[in-house]
């Protein structure tokens, strides 16, 4: 009778196990106390606790949000059952400095800009509808190299993602996908009823369209996998250091790629900056 009375009011643990992503460095706290994660990551709590963790940057790096289970997007959690919570820390992004400034391609509009690996591309609308997509020479002037008519009737971004040239068209609101030569089309993809888009980046494992207020994620056979709404109007987006980052008008916005929430922003060197990207 003892041992079931025992096992009747014995207390519930439940398992908190926190973790440190993203390409800054930070430690994490709670409260109670329990975690101090670099060191001590897993903390067992009496279930129905109320854990507060706090996330602290270290020099050179931004908290920039919580992941995880549905509980941790606050940083505040209940412990009803075992949970997974991670801590976004980001590199700290310092306002880049102008070191120098190039002519356009041609007398058209410069929408977008890509890195191969180890060429810069960009695109244009010179004439209306009659996009054109170029490969550049680095060198002091950037000069072009090829120059290529784009297969799509207004290109606004381009990216190269594992040797492959994808694109966006703001005329049939489409994501496309380039053929062995950049000026054929392999295949194209809706855009799940969002219309203008401008931006295009990949992160590593998706592919990011910002398209009037909202920035989509799309795999690459041309699967709708998310969104998140509430953006300004992007003009291009790029991926770098493990912060996605966005251009719109007279601002440069870093956000945090799986929430995309912004972690800082600071003014572009011009008032409409249209075109960004990230030579690695």
């Amino acid at each position: 009778v003892e041992a079931s009375w025992d096992e009747a009011f014995a207390e519930i643990e439940r398992r908190l196990t926190v973790s440190i992503i993203g390409s800054g460095s930070g430690r994490v706290t709670s409260s109670p106390e329990g975690i101090n994660c670099g060191s001590d990551c897993t903390e067992s709590y009496v279930e129905g606790t109320v854990v507060t963790l706090t996330a602290t940057a270290s020099s050179g790096s931004v908290f920039a949000s919580w992941t995880g289970g549905a509980d941790c997007t606050d940083g505040t959690v209940t412990m009803t059952s075992d949970l997974n919570c991670a801590a976004f820390f980001s590199l700290l992004v310092v306002t880049p400095e102008v070191v120098q400034v190039f002519n356009g391609p041609d007398s058209g509009e410069l929408r977008g800009l890509a890195w191969d690996g180890s060429t810069l591309w960009s695109n244009t609308s010179p004439n209306g509808f009659s996009s054109r997509i170029y490969q550049h020479v680095l060198d002091a002037t950037l000069s072009v190299a090829v120059s290529y008519a784009s297969p799509s009737a207004y290109t606004t971004d381009i990216e190269w993602v594992q040797g492959v040239l994808w694109s966006v068209d703001n005329f049939t609101d489409q994501l496309v996908r380039h053929g062995a030569s950049v000026s054929t089309i392999a295949a194209t993809y809706n855009l799940n009823g969002r219309r203008s888009p401008d931006g295009l980046a990949w992160t590593g494992s998706v592919l990011h369209v910002a398209n009037e207020t909202a920035v989509q994620r799309f795999s690459l056979n041309g699967s709708f996998v998310g969104e998140s709404s509430g953006h300004p109007s992007y003009s291009d987006l790029a991926y770098m250091k493990g912060l996605l980052v966005a251009v719109s008008g007279a601002t440069v916005f870093f956000l945090e790629p799986s929430s995309l929430s912004i972690v800082s922003t600071f003014p572009a060197p011009g008032q409409a900056t249209s075109g960004v990207a990230w030579d690695g």
